[in-house]
């Protein structure tokens, strides 16, 4: 064998050992980031299936997906629970009672696009709380600081600090930005809200709307939006009662809505390039009683996550 197909194998072994380091569990990026067909798919589905993945026993109000690790966060931002998806078990938990900020009802949150230090291993993280008493629902966005060795291995202690806040215009009956959660669209570079108006008991469930807003510089620790800073923002035909965990994928705005007391659980797929409601089916036709407390893309479908199940949400197909 020549020294150069020797030197080659040797090249191409340690190549291989590094590329499977356990670190590169995180890819990098998002991987919805990369999809080119999941917009049509989900235009040709007429029809779904609820496909268990793992079993959940981790107590949340919503869910953030990045690489590999889902970060399922408690109620009032009390703990996040990290979950490896591919092994299936919690594999780190933050506590976050000492925090000295305010915490309202966490009701969804995100992982956007920019990194707070380039060697942070996640990106922002943005958490949706419901109205102060000025009537500004806002977001919490917060780092997630890393020390130790491996990540994966558990060596690693996570930490929260908060970068920023950003308060959403005060809610009117016109921009119906009551009790308003926010969704980092990855592909598009912008905040997409889903929201009802509010202002009296009889309308308190009204019709949901969408709107848009560009994504604040993280730099400034305090940003207030107000009305003119909206891109866009369109009304759905479908009741705004109790939307839950949501997520956006290729250009499409996946809701979770509803709980079993009230009816009704219900997985709304909202198409923001035609801005309507695509599809809309019914969980609990399917057996589903849970709240869909969190939804995220993994793995080439959308999941939605109660307290004790993640589910798989597939189409179909006819036999």
């Amino acid at each position: 064998m020549s020294q150069l197909h020797s030197f080659l194998l040797t090249s191409l072994l340690l190549l291989s050992l590094v590329s499977c380091s356990s670190d590169d569990f995180f890819h990098g990026e998002d991987d919805s980031l990369q999809l080119l067909s999941f917009y049509d798919y989900w235009h040709s589905v007429d029809r779904i299936a609820l496909k268990k993945y793992s079993t959940l026993e981790v107590i949340h109000q919503s869910a953030a997906r990045f690489g590999d690790y889902a970060f399922f966060i408690a109620n009032g931002l009390e703990s996040i629970s990290v979950y490896n998806l591919r092994t299936k078990k919690v594999v780190n938990t933050l506590s976050l009672e000492k925090n000295d900020f305010k915490i309202y009802h966490c009701n969804q949150s995100s992982f956007g696009i920019s990194k707070y230090l380039e060697d942070d291993l996640f990106p922002l993280l943005y958490v949706s709380q419901r109205a102060r008493e000025d009537g500004r629902c806002f977001i919490e966005v917060l780092r997630i600081i890393s020390s130790g060795s491996s990540f994966i291995s558990g060596d690693t202690v996570l930490s929260i600090e908060k970068v920023q806040t950003i308060y959403l215009p005060k809610m009117t009956y016109e921009n119906a930005l009551g009790n308003a959660n926010c969704v980092i669209d990855l592909k598009n570079n912008r905040m997409i809200t889903y929201s009802r108006n509010n202002n009296s008991f009889d309308d308190n469930y009204g019709d949901c709307r969408i709107s848009c807003f560009d994504i604040p510089n993280y730099k400034y620790k305090e940003v207030f939006l107000e009305d003119s800073d909206i891109r866009f923002s369109f009304t759905l035909e479908c009741t705004a009662f109790n939307m839950q965990g949501a997520c956006i994928v290729d250009n499409l705005l996946f809701i979770g809505q509803g709980y079993e007391s009230v009816g009704y659980i219900l997985f709304n797929v909202v198409d923001l390039d035609s801005k309507q409601l695509l599809k809309q089916f019914n969980l609990m036709s399917l057996g589903y009683s849970w709240e869909p407390e969190g939804c995220f893309y993994y793995d080439g479908s959308v999941m939605v996550a109660s307290n004790t199940t993640i589910w798989r949400i597939d189409k179909k197909e006819y036999k």
